[in-house]
């Protein structure tokens, strides 16, 4: 993969290691677009790197995702590198976990369900513009054909073979 001239849609990219990767995407000379849920760390965002594209968007929401690629497919139909970085971590203790089964859900929907749809989604359009995928909140085990897990910058993105 070429580290610049490329258009990089980057989750979760409004702060933390998100906006970091979008940073480094940004200094290499790449097109990148963020996305996030609150509209004023997108703005803090922009206002620390003009550069950077920002899109409203919960990745937990399906039709939010699928929205998100829509935009993407029609605004930067050269866009080439997928990063799914969106995570949350909440801290459950599982002896007195009581809370209702949607408080659980919400990381489960975000750290695994958007990924894997988003990707799944995304692939006709990445496999066309011979692109790269990464996602970078879970801790997987990678195999042949499957989805990278990674939180490293130098290993974060892989082919989608």
């Amino acid at each position: 993969m070429e580290w610049n001239g490329n258009t990089i849609l980057v989750t979760g990219g409004s702060n933390g290691i998100g906006l970091a990767l979008a940073a480094r995407f940004l200094a290499r000379g790449n097109r990148v677009v963020i996305c996030g849920r609150r509209q004023e760390k997108l703005d803090e965002a922009k206002a620390v790197y003009p550069d950077l594209i920002t899109v409203r968007c919960d990745v937990m929401r399906p039709e939010e995702r699928l929205r998100l690629l829509a935009y993407m497919n029609e605004t930067y139909p050269d866009w080439n590198v997928l990063v799914n970085n969106a995570g949350i971590q909440q801290h459950i203790n599982v002896r007195r976990a009581s809370e209702p089964w949607e408080h659980y859900e919400r990381e489960i929907a975000i750290n695994f369900d958007a990924p894997v749809h988003l990707t799944l989604a995304a692939l006709p359009h990445l496999l066309i513009t011979r692109a790269f995928s990464s996602t970078s909140t879970c801790g997987a085990r990678r195999s042949p054909g499957s989805i990278t897990s990674a939180r490293s910058p130098s290993t974060s993105m892989r082919p989608c073979t």
